[in-house]
């Protein structure tokens, strides 16, 4: 266009007129309807966004016009879009304006104001060759965070946080491990709202939610892949979550989402999610494998303390969720096996994926069911595992804990054989294993993952289980 000179954010500057910017947008907010100090009694509407057009420059912009011609604006463009800017006002940002506190953080010192009768923001698409590679360049920088890379905090950090009343921003590195469905929720002013519930996950924790409120950001989720899709959320809200009783994040207008981040500390996250525990069972499994020695466990407790130590008492779980090896416990049981049917017709050996340790089902013909797992998906060639899959019941003189879990490697050692050579026992031959352990005194050795606000009931492992001494029961064996 003639007369048209075309600049980049670096190039703003208060004063500068019929100019034109080529960027990408990265975060959005609802547009805002406002009431018209001009004229009294009519609205006007304002749509927040921000911009990028290099990996280190990137501005905050608001266009203002009617609510109808706003919403149209805002409802036409998305994160990730690459548009072009005409005909803008730039103002030198205000550091004590309370908007900025509702803004994401931008490296320009400016902000640009677009009007409705003066300005024009539309969609770009390359045209040539070289407005591809210019187009192909702005798209990468939506996989490049706004922060550092290394500026992030781990799950279990906010977790062991205090509760604050100050409004707290955080950065979070991320996989997605499950995006459950949206859902339509009535607010108290009758409107009608959707919101999506989006689990996830790195090294230090495997199950850890995020609401989501804005359209766009729920629209965004839908193409989230579990296992896949790692984020860098860079200032979210962090605050106290009062459904689940611990510290948790909230997705703000102040918040920008870089998805699959370029960075060695995204990849090295990704490879993790692939095949890391994501089901609470999963998790309880991983520890359980973990303890090299499972002897040196030596505090006693009875079946009566462990489901008291282990059921979810709210008052409590405030400091439950602060320190994450809270959420579980060993110790020594000494106790009946009441419970193990190993010649009947409940599962003994399964055969899973080595991947996700999803259960392969005959079925599936040996092809793992979880479309998310890279073995699932076809991405990955594995080969199966065939372990032990045992639930077993513990009990004494104060009660029992049904639904105990003896698997692998510690199914091996309890019941002196491979998952392979116990399919090829006989009927009799499996049934004089079962009463070698059915009804005798032993020292149970357990693992327990804590009930919580999401899991009502504990989850016990057994770890060992050997004959107990009776000069040693009698002597540590509690009363109650």
């Amino acid at each position: 266009m003639a007369g048209v000179r075309k600049i980049s954010i670096s190039e703003l500057g208060p004063g500068i007129g019929n100019a034109m910017l080529i960027a990408v947008i990265i975060a959005k907010q609802t547009p805002r309807k406002i009431t018209s100090k001009k004229n009294p009694g009519t609205e006007r509407a304002v749509w927040s966004f921000t911009l990028r057009d290099t990996p280190y420059d990137f501005i905050n912009a608001s266009y203002w016009g009617s609510v109808e011609n706003v919403n149209s604006i805002a409802s036409g463009l998305h994160i990730g879009d690459v548009v072009e800017v005409m005909n803008v006002k730039v103002n030198m940002r205000q550091g004590n304006d309370s908007e900025e506190r509702f803004q994401p953080c931008v490296t320009s010192p400016f902000q640009l104001i677009l009007s409705e009768n003066q300005s024009t923001v539309q969609l770009q698409r390359p045209v040539d060759e070289f407005d591809a590679d210019m187009y192909n360049n702005l798209i990468h920088l939506l996989h490049i965070p706004t922060k550092a890379p290394s500026s992030f905090i781990t799950i279990a950090d906010i977790l062991a946080s205090e509760t604050s009343t100050r409004t707290e921003f955080v950065d979070l590195l991320v996989a997605v491990a499950r995006v459950s469905p949206v859902k339509n929720i009535k607010t108290k002013d009758g409107r009608d709202i959707e919101c999506r519930e989006v689990t996830v996950l790195d090294q230090t924790n495997s199950n850890f939610p995020i609401q989501l409120w804005e359209p766009d950001v729920i629209v965004q989720s839908g193409h989230w892949k579990p296992r896949h899709t790692v984020l860098f959320l860079a200032d979210v809200r962090l605050a106290w979550n009062n459904f689940h009783r611990s510290m948790g994040v909230s997705i703000c207008s102040r918040t920008i989402i870089t998805e699959n981040p370029d960075t060695t500390e995204a990849n090295v996250l990704r490879e993790y999610a692939f095949s890391a525990p994501i089901a609470p069972s999963a998790v309880l499994d991983q520890m359980a494998n973990s303890i090299s020695d499972a002897s040196a466990i030596r505090v006693v407790m009875s079946v009566q303390q462990v489901i008291k130590k282990a059921s979810r008492n709210m008052v409590a779980e405030e400091n439950f969720h602060r320190n994450s090896e809270d959420s579980q416990f060993s110790c020594l049981i000494y106790c009946f096996v009441t419970d193990l049917d190993l010649d009947g017709v409940s599962r003994v050996v399964v055969t899973r994926c080595s991947k996700c340790q999803a259960t392969m089902e005959d079925t599936f013909q040996g092809m793992c069911p979880n479309i998310d797992c890279p073995v699932g998906s076809g991405a990955v060639i594995a080969k199966p595992e065939i372990t032990f899959d045992i639930r077993v019941t513990l009990s004494d003189h104060t009660g029992s804990l049904p639904g105990c879990r003896l698997m692998d490697k510690n199914a091996e050692k309890v019941l002196g054989c491979t998952p392979t050579g116990f399919q090829h026992l006989t009927p009799e031959e499996k049934t004089s294993l079962k009463w070698n352990l059915l009804l005798e005194r032993c020292a149970a050795r357990v693992m327990v993952l804590k009930a919580n606000s999401q899991r009502q009931v504990p989850l016990i492992s057994l770890l060992s289980c050997d004959p107990a001494d009776p000069s040693e029961v009698a002597a540590r064996c509690p009363r109650c």
